[in-house]
């Protein structure tokens, strides 16, 4: 009795094992290029909690073992490419070939006309076009908008911690050697 008993829990044990499936496959883009280093995760169909997960190797093969049989959401992801999504039903093991999109939202260049700020050796030049004040502000509006500058209720003007001595418009002095002058 003991050894029938041994028989039929080996044979469950068996038959439990090769319900266990695996899903194999590659990403490829657009071009038949492999995706490398790629998330694939397979997801509950029910509420898309995440069962397994694979990462794509340099040729963009990835392998996830000891799956069940049953319904399941198949999700491929990669930096620089749009998610791919699809439900599957898996009854065997499966060989399956995934194409990762480029998104159609994607920037292709951005080029910089000017920058609000340029630092040359110890001297900050702001570009005041790009701070925004009111049409009849003064001098001290915009240098309370300007990054590491502060005015104090004096008019006494601080930049990155020191005190402006001077305060040059397109590179000429302004009022002088007085910047509370210059800013009011």
């Amino acid at each position: 009795m003991k050894q029938f008993l041994s028989y039929i829990l080996l044979f469950i044990s068996v038959s439990s094992f090769s319900q266990k499936i695996a899903i194999v496959g590659n990403l490829i883009d657009e071009e038949k290029k492999p995706v490398e280093y790629a998330t694939v995760s397979l997801l509950n169909m029910s509420d898309s909690t995440l069962l397994f997960y694979a990462i794509s190797n340099e040729q963009g093969r990835f392998e996830i073992k000891n799956v069940n049989k049953g319904p399941y959401i198949l999700q491929a992801a990669a930096f620089g490419f749009a998610t791919s999504s699809q439900k599957i039903n898996l009854t065997r093991d499966s060989l399956s070939i995934i194409t990762l999109s480029v998104p159609a939202n994607k920037l292709n260049e951005v080029t910089i006309e000017s920058a609000p700020i340029l630092i040359k050796g110890d001297t900050i030049e702001y570009n005041s076009a790009a701070f925004k004040t009111r049409p009849d502000a003064v001098a001290e509006d915009l240098l309370k908008k300007l990054p590491g500058v502060e005015v104090d209720r004096g008019g006494n003007v601080k930049a990155q911690g020191e005190n402006v001595s001077k305060v040059l418009v397109d590179g000429k002095e302004f009022f002088g050697d007085d910047p509370k002058v210059a800013t009011k």
